[in-house]
């Protein structure tokens, strides 16, 4: 077995405490709050993005650690609270999370925080979107020797996850060591989701990307600044902003080129667009080439607020977004029994970039003076853009590939007014 060892690398969460009198109800659609500051929570950026509603019923959601564990009571907690304020309809219950302990690992509570709030941010996006899904989280020890990382997602694969979130993220220096995994995932349908991380261009104070982000069998999700409507929680607008006055650093959605793999089939014909932010000269429109990263977006410059060890707090991130994104994907495999994999999802959204609200201003040169810029369609700084939810599922359904598969018809759904949990209809 492999002992070569690889840092994990984990999006600069910036956890802020809450009072309780953040929470504050309009309309039944009910937002927390820091003065002025408006914060988010996962059902109200599903509402922001028109996805329809199912409850994960049927759905199996792997959420992937490394270090850390996470409480019961702090999930049972956010649930409570978006209930009081009219995120989650009070029939559902909160899910019981079910922990897997791999290679080592023990789950302490309180050892290391920056994983525990990790967890407890990825377990409360997930949750909350799909309530009655199986949830697992597979924590493996801190350790991170590459067979370590390989059987952990092994693992997560070998239980049949229909969708896999992973939040951390290593650098391309250690190689494609995930080839076999991923490749594996890919082949059973499995929607694989990581995030591009937090820094724009830079990685380790380097112009590069993120590994698993940059593989072709991978949705690599990159950030934005999401304001929302606070009376029907719908989408306003949404930028690149790279200075959240609630974070306590800039943030910059990661994004550029692989130095491991060419550009898949879908990013082929594609260009991008460079940035300085030291001479604020834009380059001239170059091919690509290389594999680029993100595919799709979510709001990562704003603070999602849920609980952690007992306390109302707020962190953000594409540490957020991603398993937001998983828990869409999980959505929609429930809404229409059709299984993608990352590869065949990534088609389907560079195919149909009317389905993405896109973002075309800004630049992601946050820590690094170059980046690169955003612009119309596909850009190495928020991908595609961010999804529109029932125009994705529009795709899907017309894609009818099968017979004897359940389609949606969705009736009754107002997502103008805000409504988080439309009820769809279901025909043969």
């Amino acid at each position: 077995m492999d002992k070569t060892q690889v840092v994990a690398r984990l999006s600069k969460l910036n956890i802020i405490s809450l009072d309780e009198s953040a929470l504050v109800t309009i309309n039944n659609t009910g937002y927390y709050h820091s003065g002025n500051y408006v914060n988010l929570t996962a059902p109200q950026v599903a509402t922001a993005y028109n996805m329809p509603f199912h409850s994960g019923a049927g759905m199996k959601v792997g959420i992937i650690s490394f270090d850390g564990g996470f409480k019961q009571s702090d999930i049972n907690l956010t649930f409570s609270s978006y209930q009081t304020s009219g995120l989650i309809p009070g029939s559902f219950t909160a899910p019981i999370i079910n922990q897997i302990l791999l290679n080592g690992a023990t789950g302490q509570f309180g050892v290391n925080t920056n994983a525990d709030a990790e967890n407890a941010l990825d377990i409360a996006c997930v949750a909350t979107l799909i309530p009655e899904a199986t949830i697992n989280i597979y924590i493996n020890s801190s350790t991170n020797f590459i067979s370590d990382i390989q059987s952990t997602i092994a693992r997560a694969i070998s239980d049949g996850c229909d969708v896999i979130t992973m939040s951390w993220t290593f650098g391309e220096a250690s190689g494609d060591f995930l080839s076999t995994q991923l490749q594996l995932a890919n082949s059973n349908k499995i929607a694989f989701v990581n995030s591009s991380g937090d820094f724009g261009s830079d990685n380790s104070g380097v112009e590069s990307v993120n590994y698993p982000t940059s593989s072709p069998y991978i949705i690599g999700v990159g950030g934005t600044h999401l304001i929302i409507n606070t009376g029907t929680n719908t989408r306003l607008t949404e930028t690149t902003e790279q200075n959240d006055s609630r974070f306590s650093f800039g943030v910059g959605s990661g994004g550029g080129f692989s130095t491991l793999f060419s550009a898949p089939s879908w990013q082929t014909g594609l260009s991008y667009q460079t940035y300085n932010s030291s001479t604020n000269i834009y380059g001239t429109l170059t091919p690509v080439t290389m594999r680029g990263v993100p595919d799709i977006s979510g709001p990562m410059a704003n603070s999602y607020v849920f609980y952690y060890n007992g306390n109302l707090v707020a962190a953000g991130g594409t540490s957020a977004a991603t398993p937001v994104m998983a828990g869409m994907l999980a959505r929609f495999k429930a809404l229409t029994g059709k299984a993608f994999s990352s590869t065949e999802y990534n088609t389907l959204f560079y195919a149909n970039l009317e389905a993405f609200y896109d973002i075309t201003t800004g630049t992601n040169a946050t820590y690094l003076p170059q980046g690169y810029a955003a612009r119309v369609g596909w850009d190495p700084v928020t991908g595609v853009g961010a999804p529109d939810g029932y125009s994705l599922l529009n795709v899907i359904i017309g894609l009818r590939p099968n017979q004897g598969i359940e389609w949606p018809r969705l009736t009754g759904i107002r997502p103008s007014v805000g409504q988080a949990f439309p009820r769809p209809k279901i025909r043969i």
